[in-house]
């Protein structure tokens, strides 16, 4: 391989970043909320995230993020199906945004 040529990335090793902001009076609410989605997910998709915020808190909103490891392709497109059918309406209700990133 010469300078400036990358390797392939397989994909088959995907993990996908989901991150909302929330009012950070909403902190019990996303909490709460975040416990019954994660049993969906792991209910119909088979798979387990893991939930994480910024520490710090700007203009009075949290910054949250979920984190799935090793899942496929399409898991973005099936999470956000999964969510709409839930009822979670503070998770329905604040943009989510959605990224998959592959091992180097």
């Amino acid at each position: 391989m010469t300078s400036g040529q990358h390797q392939p990335v397989s994909p088959d090793s995907m993990d996908c970043y989901v991150y909302f902001k929330t009012p950070q009076a909403q902190s019990a609410q996303v909490l709460q909320e975040q416990a019954l989605w994660q049993q969906a997910i792991a209910a119909q998709l088979g798979c387990r995230g893991k939930l994480q915020r910024r520490p710090e808190i700007r203009d009075g909103l949290q910054t949250w993020m979920e984190v799935y490891r090793d899942v496929p392709p399409d898991f973005p497109a099936r999470l956000s199906a999964l969510l709409a059918s839930q009822s979670l309406p503070l998770l329905n209700s604040v943009p989510r945004h959605q990224e998959l990133f592959v091992d180097c």
